[in-house]
């Protein structure tokens, strides 16, 4: 009886930690990671999804990606989530100021 129990308890224990994997979709940078702090490697549907890049002084930084991403700051950008993989490009370009 006890084994069926634990059995039982694992099976489900399991399937919730499959469960909240499903749903989600994953988050990749694929250049620019070196001027990369914070970013989520995965997230549901509709969620906002928070980025932060460093702040560069003296040059233009910019976020793209296959979503529509809204700058917040100079090193903050956010973008909702889709039904998809998203891939995002940090970009810095000279700015003349250097």
């Amino acid at each position: 009886m006890k084994k069926l129990f634990f059995k039982g308890v694992i099976l489900m224990s399991i399937s919730i930690l499959l469960s909240s994997c499903f749903g989600r979709y994953s988050i990749k940078v694929v250049s620019g990671k070196e001027y990369l702090d914070t970013c989520p490697i995965s997230a549901k549907p509709g969620d906002t999804v928070k980025v932060t890049t460093v702040y560069v002084t003296d040059a233009d930084l910019y976020l793209n990606g296959n979503v529509e991403i809204k700058k917040i700051s100079d090193a903050e950008f956010e973008f909702v989530m889709p039904e998809y993989d998203v891939e995002l490009k940090i970009t810095v370009i000279s700015n003349g100021l250097a």
